[in-house]
């Protein structure tokens, strides 16, 4: 889903239906876990090129774990919205 905005900023996010709803006594903690192994890097950007790239665009790329889903979201100027998804989508197929 989209909506027009003057702003110049956009914001991107992935929701995954993932929470700690999902999860057993026995594994507990898993979808917060897998949420920080996602920022540890791809195949194609180490962990340090994850964060330049962030960091060198003036972006801010956040995620969190609720009981109900896991949520990726990227802060970006409008003109790098490809950049943020392409980025997030590496993140989270190719881990």
């Amino acid at each position: 889903m989209s909506e027009p905005s003057r702003s110049e900023l956009s914001a991107v996010g992935v929701f995954i239906g993932a929470g700690s709803r999902h999860e057993k006594y026995e594994n507990s903690g898993e979808a917060h876990f897998l949420e920080h192994l996602h920022f540890k890097g791809t195949s194609r950007r180490s962990r340090y090129q994850l964060e330049t790239e962030v960091e060198n665009r003036g972006n801010q790329l956040n995620a969190y774990t609720s009981r109900e889903f896991t949520l990726y979201h990227m802060l970006t100027f409008k003109n790098d919205v490809p950049h943020a998804v392409d980025m997030l989508g590496d993140m989270l197929c190719n881990s």
